[in-house]
């Protein structure tokens, strides 16, 4: 492939089974089909997993993916993608982060990872590559593996390790990228377990091209007026708050979060119970931001309790922390919550997969299902914040109770017998955010029906301001489509919404994009133009879109691969169809099983697969399979 702009050009291919290292170019189909990023990454694991295969099993593969505009200077353009088959339901799992770009700057746009090694490794990228003894580091929190790999490489290096959690192949294992920004659900710190590798530390300083200087910076001023300029007000709350402009009053108002295991709604007062002002004075130290982004929604923050209470972490996503503790689990105070991030940060566990298992665990032993015979003497109720957080350090390192909760809980409930299966709330033994008891949205039935892990399905589109103009101009939307999904969103169809909104957030991460709300406000047509003048290669929004299904597609056959059926896209938690939710003098009732089925078929038919089950029909040269 000739050098295009934007794009490193080249796969890295580590076996560490066989200790094998090389590089293969980027396949130029691949790219016109597939984009970058995490396109990339879906193709090299339909290609390469091996079907049928334990997700824990060295025949897995593990991949990294950075698309064409991470490492520019495009406001945002910082997203990293990693994919895998999922131990948490054995289809095609994917998580993010901001922080791994560096592997732009050695040279390669994809990391492909397989086999087991021999003994604990870490893989040190650089000018060269190598696969280097970890036996020192094994058992060491991702914390104290940093900082380790910081004191004998530099803290030059990029830093994503696993804890105790991934090293046990905890299914809510996390990889965390320098302490604290995580690869946070689907299990991906369980593959890397798996994989007998504890840490992959990169540092590099190539440079990546332009192919149209002069138009690029003229459309990245563009795209630095639509997300940054006009959205001032926006952007001053991100950087004050970050993610916690979500605990605000309006949490309680809507409030479908999944308070106390999906069995309440959010009582109205607990965003008080971690007062703001509080927060602002006492607890946030500084911001970070991710790389190349001009906002800056990290928190650098002081711990209140705890053996490293009176110093500070800094945290990525401080409201995951507050939906898997103070909403999943009713652990109420900063002090408390602060410190079960810090664990999840420490042992590299997710907040929310961790949370949901957790509260799972808590209403067992309040329905007296589980006793102290089965927790060795540990009591467990809601808000009890020792106790979470001793089922953390249990799922970690596989012990007690909590070795049965970090199977997961598809699993999980089955090892516990007893009907536990009924307090299970998940999505193909993903935690998710929402109940759809109390509102059915765009964004929701996407994370129900396509769980993988990582919330880019269909991020709050449907919030924005539904005018046929933003329809139109931003997600691409035919105009008389767009019409009709503004005058009558009923008739149009919410399913038929979420492919727009899904087909958007996957061209975000195939480019490496971030999609907070300010970018979201940048047009399609802009976006293009960026992509054109960054690499060379012809694009318009229309392609961008196409490429996103495609993704799709290719997502879709490695899991029908893996036996995945309509059967799976229809699962429901079984309290979601069979309880009302009754609380705060609010009625709602059961999610309708026929409803849900009729959206599908809406779904698939909005897609173009089968609507009988959901097979993709054009397998030929267009979508890549052949």
């Amino acid at each position: 492939m000739g050098k295009l702009g934007g794009y490193a050009g080249k796969i890295l291919k580590v076996n560490l089974k066989e200790k094998e290292i090389c590089s293969e170019p980027i396949p130029v189909n691949w790219i016109s089909r597939f984009i970058g990023g995490l396109g990339i990454s879906f193709k090299l694991a339909y290609d390469n997993a091996s079907p049928q295969k334990d997700a824990l099993g060295p025949e897995n593969v593990l991949i990294f993916g950075a698309g064409p505009f991470v490492g520019t200077l495009i406001p945002g353009a910082c997203k990293t993608t990693v994919v895998a088959k999922t131990p948490v339901s054995g289809f095609l799992g994917i998580s993010g982060t901001g922080h791994l770009g560096m592997l732009k700057f050695t040279g390669y746009d994809n990391l492909m990872i397989t086999g087991k090694a021999d003994r604990p490794v870490y893989l040190k990228i650089d000018d060269d590559v190598e696969i280097c003894d970890a036996s020192d580091l094994w058992g060491k929190d991702t914390w104290e593996t940093t900082e380790a790999l910081w004191q004998k490489l530099g803290k030059q290096y990029v830093v994503a390790s696993i804890g105790p959690a991934g090293e046990n192949m905890a299914v809510q294992a996390s990889i965390i990228v320098n302490k604290y920004s995580a690869y946070a659900q689907s299990g991906m710190g369980a593959v890397m377990g798996s994989k007998n590798l504890k840490a992959i530390a990169i540092s590099g300083s190539k440079s990546i091209s332009v192919a149209d200087p002069e138009r690029f910076s003229e459309l990245m001023d563009k795209a630095y007026q639509q997300s940054i300029e006009s959205q001032k007000e926006t952007i001053n709350v991100f950087r004050e708050w970050g993610t916690l402009r979500a605990m605000g009053p309006p949490i309680s108002q809507f409030g479908p979060h999944e308070y106390k295991n999906y069995s309440e709604i959010v009582p109205p007062d607990l965003p008080y119970k971690f007062p703001l002002d509080r927060f602002m004075s006492e607890i946030k130290i500084g911001d970070i931001s991710c790389m190349g982004c001009p906002i800056g929604c990290k928190h650098l923050i002081r711990l209140l309790k705890g053996d490293k209470a009176g110093g500070s972490m800094a945290v990525s996503c401080l409201v995951g922390g507050f939906h898997g503790f103070a909403a999943h689990c009713a652990v109420e105070g900063w002090e408390d919550a602060i410190r079960c991030d810090e664990l999840c940060n420490r042992l590299g566990m997710d907040y929310l997969s961790a949370g949901a298992a957790i509260s799972f665990a808590i209403e067992l032993y309040r329905e007296k299902i589980i006793d102290k015979t089965d927790t060795d003497g540990l009591e467990l109720d809601w808000g009890a914040a020792d106790g979470v957080q001793e089922l953390l350090r249990q799922m970690a390192f596989g012990q007690g109770l909590g070795k049965i909760l970090a199977q997961g809980l598809n699993k999980g409930p089955q090892l516990i017998g007893k009907n536990s299966e009924k307090y299970a709330v998940h999505t193909r033994g993903h935690a998710i955010y929402y109940d759809p008891r109390r509102a059915m949205s765009p964004d929701l039935f996407s994370d129900m029906i396509n769980a993988s892990g990582d919330r880019f399905h269909a991020p709050g589109w449907a919030g924005k301001a539904m005018t046929k103009e933003f329809l139109i101009k931003h997600l691409g939307m035919p105009p008389d489509q767009a019409d009709q999904a503004v005058t009558d969103i009923k008739g149009y169809g919410l399913a038929r919404f979420a492919k727009w909104a899904e087909d958007n957030a996957t061209m975000f991460e195939c480019l490496g994009q971030c999609q907070m709300p300010m970018h979201q406000q940048v047009e399609l047509r802009v976006w293009a133009g960026l992509y054109e003048a960054l690499t060379g290669i012809k694009m318009n929004g229309e392609k961008l879109l196409q490429a996103a299904g495609r993704v799709w597609d290719i997502r879709r056959m490695f899991d029908l691969r893996e036996g995945r059926t309509r059967k799976d896209d229809s699962f429901i938690a079984r309290r979601f169809v069979s309880e009302r939710l009754v609380s705060n003098c609010e009625e709602h009732d059961p999610v309708s099983k026929e409803s849900f089925n009729a959206l599908l078929t809406e779904y698939y038919n909005e897609r173009g697969w089968d609507p009988a089950d959901g097979a993709v029909k054009q397998l030929n040269n267009d979508n890549g399979f052949v």
